[in-house]
């Protein structure tokens, strides 16, 4: 039932029970006269006779109303329906003077202050198109003459209201975030009202939310303030031999967010933050790679860095891996080189690296059958073989089955080995793996329960299990 037909007949039901309750009091004023047939009527009483001060009773006071419809009650429907319609117009309103087409809700920053396609969200520029810096939003309002009252009202640590108020905006300063803040974003939001809406509603937040016709939230993004480039800094790149290396690789980084890479100028300078932290690498083929962390102070006295590369000598590695306890070489042992810090592996050639002397490196060594893994990190200084120690971990055994009848090898039995594998995708469910010897030898794990059935012409099977320990 809609909410207007809702209204109407509740009103109605009101109305008639209002109705029967005023007549009630006739009744006290009514008195019966007899009919020759014995029947009995209402006689009339005058309101003048019933009260001094003339007030006027109904007649018939046993009248009902059964049918509310037939109350007119146009007054409780229209207003419903002008309200509604006072909110959908002013709905249209909004949208054709705010949203649609050219219309903007700032007229600051010219064509620097973008609006969206939705009409929704703007974005506001450092500059306007002529170079001036936008510091202030003047908000779109109504003038004397319009049919509505606008309000705007803006809660962002970026907007400087003073003293002014949500019905009379005027022009609004703004704070820039800074650039390491980055751009940043807040909700204004604009209402209509009634022409005749108080001043002092619009400027009420609550009030105003209740009284309003339309309403409608905007996205305003402020561009961040750019990077405040005070000093320039000159970088020299030399070698050992303090004869200058031109054509090295130079990268500079900020260490703040968004973690900039500064480019040289044309005149090989450098644009430098004051207190900010920089990240330098150089390299060049054939020398050692430098890199360093530093903040940049702005003290005059720093403003030229010189970076000494040294020559890279490269020596060759070699590795012995044995048992640590036997001393024993253990063959056909890969060993992993990588360089501290790095993820990809270093190729050697028949066991040998060439490996760049002062660097630091690591190797690795696992899944050396019955051996714990093992790594280490060295620092290049020579040529030299490198010794790899292995302390031994019993994993696997070495597992022969014979079968026996009295003492007596069966040799025509079969033996076959399972165990269970957990599911790699359910670990509450296994699966069962055949175990193949090589050369009749099983090569079972230690802790791991394994099932064995043999089988001989003439002889019941036999089944078990066995856990190498």
């Amino acid at each position: 039932m809609r909410k207007k037909e809702l209204f109407k007949r509740l009103t109605a039901i009101s109305m008639a029970a209002m109705m029967t309750l005023t007549m009630m009091p006739s009744y006290a004023f009514a008195s019966d006269s007899a009919f020759s047939d014995g029947q009995k009527t209402w006689e009339e009483v005058s309101a003048e006779d019933a009260f001094s001060d003339g007030d006027v009773i109904a007649d018939e006071p046993e009248e009902i109303l059964e049918d509310s419809d037939d109350f007119q009650l146009a007054q409780p429907d229209a207003a419903y329906d002008e309200a509604e319609d006072a909110k959908t117009a002013a709905a249209a309103y909004l949208k054709t003077n705010y949203i649609d087409g050219t219309n903007k809700i700032t007229s600051t920053g010219g064509a620097n202050v973008v609006k969206s396609d939705d009409g929704l969200s703007y974005t506001v520029g450092l500059t306007t198109p002529s170079g001036s810096s936008i510091s202030s939003l003047r908000l779109k309002t109504e003038g004397s003459t319009s049919s509505y009252r606008s309000g705007w009202y803006i809660n962002s640590k970026y907007v400087n209201w003073g003293s002014k108020k949500p019905s009379a905006p005027r022009s609004l300063g703004i704070t820039r975030p800074t650039a390491e803040e980055g751009n940043q974003s807040f909700t204004a939001t604009l209402r209509l009202f009634a022409a005749d809406t108080s001043t002092d509603v619009i400027d009420d937040a609550t009030r105003a939310e209740a009284a309003a016709l339309a309403s409608q939230d905007f996205t305003i993004t402020l561009v961040a303030a750019e990077k405040v480039y005070d000093y320039r800094l000159t970088l020299k790149v030399q070698d050992s031999d303090q004869k200058e290396i031109t054509d090295a690789d130079v990268k500079l980084e900020e260490m703040s967010y968004p973690f900039d890479t500064v480019s040289h100028e044309s005149d090989g300078t450098y644009k430098m933050i004051k207190d900010m932290q920089y990240k330098l690498t150089v390299t060049r083929d054939g020398y050692n790679s430098y890199a360093e962390k530093f903040t940049f102070s702005g003290n005059p006295e720093k403003l030229e860095k010189t970076v000494t590369l040294s020559k890279t000598v490269i020596h060759a590695i070699t590795f012995k891996v044995t048992d640590k306890d036997t001393g024993d070489v253990i063959p056909d042992v890969e060993v992993t080189v990588k360089k501290s810090g790095d993820w990809q592996p270093i190729n050697g050639k028949n066991g040998s690296y060439s490996l760049v002397e002062g660097y630091k490196y690591t190797w690795s060594v696992s899944g050396v059958e019955n051996y714990k893994n093992a790594s280490d990190e060295f620092t290049v200084t020579k040529d030299e073989e490198i010794l790899i120690q292995l302390t031994k971990e019993i994993s696997t055994y070495k597992v022969t089955f014979k079968p026996t009848y009295l003492g007596q090898a069966v040799d025509n039995a079969t033996v076959k080995v399972t165990h269970e594998e957990e599911d790699d995708y359910d670990e509450y469910e296994t699966y069962t793996v055949e175990d193949k010897p090589a050369n009749g030898v099983y090569s079972l794990r230690k802790g791991v329960e394994y099932t064995y059935t043999v089988k001989a012409d003439g002889y019941k099977d036999a089944t078990g299990t066995y856990t190498p320990s």
